[in-house]
């Protein structure tokens, strides 16, 4: 609860220093009295966004800070596409901000393109942007199919964002939004709420006073023993909540077959070029040293395993992993200085949960 305060307090830190820069820019472009556009192109799920990107896109919009939001919906389905843009719809309307939809051509057909500008026409967008330029100038006269069905297609804008399915998102978006208010001192309308979130402020505070500085002291003061670690290659499908149950099986089963391939002992710069995506596809999906954490369910997993041995397929926060180990160990015992900072937050949290108890 203390650590996940902390989480929360350090992504608001952070979004607020780039929501500064962003005003600094705005500031200076107005500045010049020339009529400058100012865009961004953002990650368009908006909690994730603002918890692990720093991009507070929805206050930017709010602000009057960016003129045009450029959601990059490029993986998945139409499906997933459609529902993430409508989320940004729905969270931006009545604000002077311009939409357009980001779609990945750099790794979809035209034909899927299509499909995805079909399902998204009647939603308020103001146009479509393909990403990229560079991969559509390398298909070497390949690209005219996109231009062309983008050239051909017109958005009617007159659709009803439909209410969100679950809640799920929407709620996330309210209680992040409160807590951001209260912690900057504002009111808002739920008094629970309010006491909640200023209560576990103030134990963070209290904790930051008190039991982070003598765990910090207690693992300075001795040499520790390096978690142990292990060094991996990592094939990576990505699987979003808004995934049709199709595209998540189709996931699974392509991670599946490049597992088989791992296990027949088939190069793995030809296995992660064929099936991973992001950014384990590169460097042969050679995955920097993980440091266990004991009693973690996919910890567990991995602490079974030996050099050349192969992970089952597992499913994570944000798709299909499968992992195959090139070396592990654990170095002698140093001083907590000395340690790699990954190590040092497994140490901190072991430590923490000691104290605590």
């Amino acid at each position: 609860s203390l650590l996940l305060t902390g989480s929360l307090i350090w992504s608001e830190m952070r979004a607020n220093k780039i929501t500064e820069l962003l005003q600094e820019v705005r500031h200076a472009l107005d500045e010049t009295g020339r009529k400058l556009t100012l865009s961004a192109a953002v990650f368009p799920d908006y909690v994730p966004a603002y918890l692990e990107k720093g991009q507070d896109w929805l206050t930017w919009a709010e602000k009057g800070l960016v003129d045009e939001l450029f959601p990059m919906a490029y993986f998945g389905g139409p499906e997933r596409v459609s529902r993430q843009l409508e989320e940004v719809v729905k969270l931006v309307q009545n604000r002077d901000v311009r939409i357009y939809a980001g779609l990945g051509a750099y790794i979809k057909s035209p034909e899927e393109i299509a499909e995805e500008v079909e399902k998204i026409s009647e939603l308020p967008l103001d146009g479509f942007s393909l990403f990229s330029l560079g991969h559509l100038l390398n298909k070497k006269g390949k690209s005219k199919p996109y231009t062309e069905l983008l050239s051909l297609k017109k958005l009617s804008g007159t659709a009803t964002v439909r209410p969100n399915q679950t809640g799920a998102s929407i709620s996330a978006v309210e209680i992040l939004h409160d807590f951001k208010r209260i912690s900057q001192g504002k009111d808002i309308t739920s008094k629970t709420t309010n006491q909640i979130i200023l209560k576990k402020i103030a134990e963070f505070s209290k904790a930051s006073k008190t039991i982070f500085p003598a765990t910090l002291k207690e693992l300075t003061s001795n040499e520790s023993q390096t978690p142990e670690w292990i060094e991996m290659h990592g094939i990576f499908r990505y699987v979003h909540p808004y995934d049709s149950e199709e595209k998540k099986q189709e996931q699974k089963d392509l991670c599946e077959q490049a597992r088989r391939k791992l296990l027949t002992g088939e190069k793995i710069s030809k296995i992660s070029r064929q099936f991973s995506q992001a950014g384990s596809r590169h460097f042969q999906s050679r995955l920097p040293r993980h440091y266990l954490t004991k009693n973690k369910g996919k910890d567990r997993e991995l602490s079974l395993l030996g050099p050349g041995q192969v992970s089952p397929v597992m499913l994570e926060e944000n798709g299909y992993w499968c992992y195959k180990v090139i070396r592990r160990g654990n170095e002698k015992k140093q001083s907590f200085n000395t340690i790699p900072w990954p190590g040092k937050r497994v140490l901190f949290r072991e430590e923490l949960k000691k104290l605590l108890k």
